[in-house]
């Protein structure tokens, strides 16, 4: 039988619980100092995803044995595929607040959005007609909106869009699906997507705050912790049999 080394999802766990911490100081500290409750802004709800979702990954792969595994980590991959999609919408939430109107017109009935919102957003949309009220926005779309309005990265873009596209076909079930890929490789890169997201989401959210001239983190460097332990998890054994 073989199992992933308890140590190294430990250490794993230790990281999302030191940024988890550090985000409710934050939400105690708006709320005792300016009675801002963050936890209920859709910025905090779309961290949260991505938080959820490492945790699921986590306890997934605590009872995980990879000898079994004939798909790649389906798991993993369904959850990732999740929060690169909520990353391109907090990262377009908390570059232009616009944005917002887009997500409420997809998913709340019978609301209205102005024709300067649609004029904004419609080059950016691979459709003809402007009906994410019938057809909500894809992935793809969303990574369009943060790269070519937003001005995302190229290197974050090109290396979610890549993980995203190997994901979709994990999102229904295909018992064609295969993945040749080394195990310990592949969790690997798997969980090192998973850490990415959790910090890049945790500095949107945290520069968020600070946009609203509220208390926000920078007594830390998240991407100091972050660097520790991608080190880790690339100078150790995952798989032991």
């Amino acid at each position: 039988m073989s199992y992933i080394h308890p140590m190294v999802l430990d250490t794993i766990n230790s990281y999302k619980t030191f940024l988890q911490q550090n985000i409710n100081n934050l939400i105690n500290l708006n709320l005792n100092t300016a009675n801002w409750n963050i936890s209920c802004t859709g910025e905090y709800k779309l961290f949260s995803i991505i938080n959820e979702n490492v945790r699921m990954d986590l306890n997934y792969l605590l009872v995980l044995n990879p000898h079994y595994d004939m798909l790649g980590f389906p798991a993993l991959k369904r959850n990732i595929r999740i929060s690169i999609e909520a990353y391109y919408d907090l990262f377009n939430l908390t570059t232009d607040r616009s944005y917002l109107n887009l997500l409420k017109y997809q998913s709340v009935k019978n609301v209205t959005i102005e024709n300067s919102v649609i004029n904004t957003y419609k080059h950016f949309l691979k459709r003809k007609h402007f009906d994410i009220n019938k057809r909500p926005l894809t992935i793809s779309e969303k990574a369009n909106i943060a790269k070519d309005k937003n001005n995302l990265r190229l290197d974050i873009y090109d290396y979610f869009k890549d993980i995203a596209t190997k994901s979709n076909s994990y999102i229904h079930p295909d018992i064609f699906v295969t993945d040749s890929c080394d195990r310990e490789t592949l969790l690997k890169s798997l969980i090192i997507c998973d850490c990415q997201l959790l910090v890049y989401a945790f500095e949107l959210l945290n520069n968020f705050v600070k946009k609203q001239n509220a208390p926000y983190i920078s007594a830390i460097n998240p991407y100091s912790e972050y660097n520790k332990l991608y080190n880790y998890i690339m100078s150790v054994y995952w798989i032991y049999l």
